[in-house]
């Protein structure tokens, strides 16, 4: 019960936050320390220490998700990536999105383990 407890908590806390971010600027901006917060919160009801790091580039496919997940302090591992869009895009049909969108999404696609949101919907995507 008390895990449950910590999401809902955490879920409330992040809607907030979007909430009171989105009022001002950059939407996708806005959402990101909200995104940050609410992983690591996540994290840490698992008993779990994710350590974030932004905008990581990845040459091999031209990208740079926004964050790029660790587990533990000591880890080198990334374990995943995140990639945020504007909470008034949809992430559902990565095939609608504008030409740079897709271009992004063609390098994101090839990663093993990448998380790919607006705020209001998560898609957890994976690949070998």
């Amino acid at each position: 019960m008390q895990r449950r407890d910590g999401f809902r908590r955490i879920i409330s806390e992040f809607g907030a936050a979007c909430k009171q971010a989105l009022l001002h600027g950059q939407k996708e901006a806005a959402i990101r320390r909200a995104v940050e917060t609410l992983l690591v919160d996540a994290a840490n009801v698992l008993g779990l220490q994710a350590v974030l790091h932004a905008e990581v580039a990845i040459a091999a496919h031209r990208i740079r998700p926004d964050l790029a997940v660790r587990i533990g302090k000591l880890s080198r591992n990334i374990v995943g990536y995140v990639e945020l869009k504007s909470p008034d895009k949809s992430v559902i049909h990565p095939g609608g999105l504008n030409q740079r969108d897709r271009r992004q999404w063609e390098g994101m696609a090839k990663l093993p383990n990448l998380i790919y949101t607006n705020g209001q919907t998560w898609i957890m995507y994976r690949s070998a």
